[in-house]
């Protein structure tokens, strides 16, 4: 760990949203699974989530909690203080809890990963008044801090995938479908949102983001 927050530098403002498939749920728990079997038994590998306050206030309207963490033969490390901040705490050795209490807020652990992670996602749904959304993002690197693979992600941060608060039904956009699933545990999915009301919201969430990161010292 070298005591700085978060690995990526921002990009663009304004973005499209390409390469995504976009799933409503009736439910908000989700399941999560990550194949891991590139980085099997790397040491100082690492797990970020991310979830943005839309408001840019802080308001705590929406949380995370994480449980349930399967790591497929691997074994978790330290929770990285310096890569933890706002209203993130806990440990994957139990549960990990979030709330958008500051404009952004963030949670990482270092971990020797097995062949997957899973995890269950119990996420809140509470939909911010202005344009901007809430929204939760999931990163994973390797002990050097690249990313696990480069993604779809249209920010050019290689999230695995993103949750964006922008209805009652929160939009799920995988970016690598092929290394992450991310599964309703309802017995069927909702319909699906209107992709035209998701591309709005998140192009909004993903250029606030950037510019969260852009302010964070180096």
């Amino acid at each position: 760990m070298n005591g700085q927050k978060y690995r990526y530098r921002p990009m663009a403002l304004a973005l499209c949203l390409c390469g995504a498939g976009s799933v409503g749920w009736a439910d908000d728990i989700l399941n999560v699974s990550v194949n891991t079997s590139s980085l099997e038994g790397q040491a100082n590998s690492e797990v970020f989530v991310e979830l943005v306050d839309g408001s840019g206030t802080g308001n705590g309207n929406n949380t995370a909690t994480m449980n349930g963490f399967s790591l497929g033969g691997g074994a978790v490390g330290a929770v990285d203080p310096f890569n933890t901040f706002g209203g993130a705490s806990g440990s994957m050795s139990s549960t990990v809890s979030m709330t958008d209490s500051s404009p952004d807020n963030q949670f990482a652990q270092l971990l020797t990963p097995g062949a997957t992670l899973s995890f269950n996602l119990d996420l809140t749904t509470f939909v911010e008044p202005g344009p901007i959304p809430d929204g939760l993002f999931m990163f994973f690197t390797d002990p050097n801090g690249n990313s696990i693979a480069t993604t779809s992600d249209p920010s050019g941060f290689n999230s695995l995938f993103a949750v964006t608060f922008n209805s009652a039904q929160p939009a799920v956009l995988n970016y690598d479908s092929k290394l992450v699933s991310v599964t309703s545990s309802a017995p069927a999915a909702a319909p699906e949102i209107d992709p035209a009301s998701a591309l709005g919201a998140f192009t909004l969430l993903a250029g606030f983001l950037a510019v969260l990161r852009g302010r964070r010292p180096r």
